[in-house]
């Protein structure tokens, strides 16, 4: 759940918790918010705060004051089920939420009180299609795209086309295994049993692009799990059969949901820009993509430069294997690459970040006539035309996920060469914890996350 606003001011309480039912979905699923309110509440409208909470099935939160910090007091969170002032003039709130910590106790303390906006839902268990597929879901990989509806009011992006009025199941980088099959579904394609990883999307299933795998690009546009249809934060996911690739018993499952999207993302970004051994590249941002990109890489044969202004990640980028590392806050990437290409620049250049500046940094660190790929979602690209294009005869393309066979092929290179990716994840969660995953993910706390458990 996402915290929206907060009272100004601090009101003495008793808090009395009755652990009724959880406030994830009893199937594990964690739900986006659906609308933002832009309140600003103070004292004289903190009953006008109770009586909009009861009335419209909101949540409520408390946050104590410490040292005069502020934090998130999960043990006393839940619906508002009553309200009473007491006869020493203090207020009486029943909750019935989730209590992490104590359970029927009564809290003497001074609190300030959040309104949190979401709703308390069950799920039923997906039921498959005669085309459909239901997977047990073994681990579902936290992406930076996740954020984008996580920080979102409406709990949206314009990720593919709505399959799903109301909330939806977050998570787009499933892995597990099937559990249930469609009527319709053939033995070859997909059975009881079969690890698998999810390729995130559904289509028409007719037009050129669905025929070759990349159904992201459907003509009638494409549904994307985890935002326009039920994603993987949850222990069980219906998705079509055609979308499940099987994966090898080599490989794990917290690897399976990496190559899924980031790291599949990764692979197909340099297939795509047909990296070959004897070339030199520079990729810029080594988060989960731009980290899976320079282990890919170093294992395709090319020399790596990273940049990247986290020294922890430059000190992973190292240990995966670049050759070497810029901290583009302090150096300008653009010299640096070219003094380490005979002043030329790199044959092939990255961005995984989405900035401004780096993306125009890539641009002007490539060689002529060489090749510069956009991967980070989001931003824009700013250059000038004419001298950083068209004088250097230089190709700029843009790269989006990867098709069914890229996945298997990433997989497949993977298993291959024996590379271990579980160590890209600094994370492992339950689902009951999605909330602090979240946040933390939010404020930058944690490197690449993963629900691997999804019991309440």
């Amino acid at each position: 759940m996402r915290l929206r606003l907060s009272i100004e001011k601090n009101f003495p309480v008793f808090c009395s918790l009755k652990m009724k039912f959880p406030i994830f979905p009893l199937n594990g699923a964690i739900l986006f918010p659906k609308t933002n309110l832009p309140l600003n509440i103070f004292e004289e409208r903190y009953l006008q705060m109770v009586d909009y909470a009861l009335a419209n099935n909101r949540m409520i939160g408390m946050i104590q004051k410490k040292e005069n910090e502020e934090f998130f007091n999960v043990g006393c969170f839940g619906k508002i089920t009553s309200f009473a002032e007491t006869s020493d003039g203090r207020y009486q709130i029943s909750l019935e939420g989730i209590s992490r910590f104590s359970i029927n106790k009564t809290y003497k303390t001074d609190y300030k009180f959040i309104l949190v906006e979401g709703e308390i839902l069950n799920f039923d268990d997906p039921s498959p299609g005669p085309r459909d597929v239901i997977l047990e879901i073994k681990a579902s990989g936290m992406c930076g795209t996740d954020l984008g509806a996580y920080r979102s009011p409406n709990g949206r992006v314009a990720v593919g086309v709505n399959k799903i009025d109301g909330p939806v199941i977050a998570g787009h980088e499933p892995c597990g295994i099937i559990v249930e099959v469609g009527s319709a579904v053939l033995a070859e394609e997909a059975k009881i049993g079969d690890r698998v990883m999810n390729h995130h999307y559904d289509g028409c299933g007719t037009c050129r692009h669905c025929n070759t795998g990349w159904t992201q690009m459907c003509l009638d546009g494409a549904v994307a799990y985890g935002y326009g249809g039920h994603g993987a934060h949850a222990q069980y996911m219906k998705v079509p059969a055609h979308s499940v690739v099987k994966l090898d018993n080599k490989l794990s499952f917290p690897t399976g949901a990496a190559i899924a999207c980031g790291t599949g993302t990764a692979y197909g970004a340099l297939k795509r820009a047909s990296v070959v051994g004897d070339e030199t590249i520079a990729i810029f941002g080594q988060g989960p993509v731009g980290l899976s990109a320079t282990l890919l890489a170093v294992a395709m044969g090319a020399r790596v430069i990273a940049v990247e202004p986290s020294s922890e990640r430059r000190q992973m980028a190292l240990d995966w294997g670049a050759e070497v590392v810029i901290d583009p806050s302090s150096d300008d990437p653009v010299s640096a690459i070219k003094d380490l290409s005979h002043g030329e620049g790199a044959d092939k250049t990255f961005d995984c970040t989405s900035s401004i500046d780096a993306r125009r940094a890539a641009v002007q660190s490539t060689r002529i006539w060489g090749t510069s790929c956009m991967v980070g979602v989001g931003g824009d690209l700013h250059i000038d035309a004419m001298n950083d294009l068209i004088f250097r005869q230089l190709n700029i393309m843009g790269h989006w996920t990867f098709s069914k066979v890229l996945l298997s092929d990433c997989a497949r290179f993977i298993a291959d060469r024996n590379i271990n990716l579980d160590d890209i994840f600094t994370h492992e969660w339950s689902i009951a914890d999605a909330e602090k995953a979240y946040e933390l993910f939010d404020n930058g706390k944690t490197g690449k996350g993963v629900f691997t458990s999804f019991n309440i």
